[in-house]
């Protein structure tokens, strides 16, 4: 009997829990409750946290360029808001790029410069 509680692993008193089965089970544990205290990532999340970038770095060129230029400008920006409506955001971080993309205007002398309507209200339902 003392050697069938050896091979299972389960050296020790009879009526002890095997060590090396807890031990088995705890770890087992700690590892399912570390998975669900992540923070969730979308499979796209990268690419929104991209593209916000790409849109802020044209936002703050919009300002330094005058004219047809700023036109152009403002037409990249909208471009790659609409890339941002189609891609779906899982984490609060995307989510959270989306709207910083959304909620962007800027006064430009007087005149305050917006995106689209549709384009905001697309951005704010993802």
């Amino acid at each position: 009997m003392g050697s069938d509680a050896y091979r299972d692993g389960c050296a020790g008193a009879i009526d002890s829990p095997c060590l090396a089965r807890r031990g088995v089970v705890t770890g087992l544990a700690a590892l399912a409750s570390a998975r669900l205290a992540r923070p969730v990532f979308g499979p796209h999340d990268e690419t929104v946290r991209y593209l916000r970038r790409q849109f802020l770095g044209e936002a703050d060129r919009m300002s330094l360029v005058e004219g047809k230029d700023k036109e152009l400008v403002f037409a990249r920006m909208a471009k790659l808001a609409n890339a941002l409506t189609v891609i779906p955001a899982e984490g609060e971080d995307a989510r959270r790029a989306k709207a910083d993309v959304a909620a962007w205007s800027v006064d430009d002398g007087g005149w305050k410069i917006r995106l689209p309507r549709e384009l905001i209200s697309a951005l704010e339902a993802n």
